[in-house]
């Protein structure tokens, strides 16, 4: 499940978790989700690569 940052309270939420480090000086965020994928396809397609466990 992922945040919904086209939801106004979504982006309050998210703000006020960073309040803190911008009072401190911080002039901006990266938000890296590790680039989520889902993989629907079957493992041998090509350009396909997951860990099968």
């Amino acid at each position: 499940m992922f945040p919904d940052f086209c939801s106004e309270r979504t982006r309050h939420w998210w703000g006020d978790l960073h309040g803190s480090l911008i009072e401190l000086g911080v002039d901006g965020l990266w938000c890296d989700m590790n680039e989520p994928s889902i993989v629907d396809r079957p493992y041998r397609e090509p350009g396909v690569t997951a860990v099968q466990t």
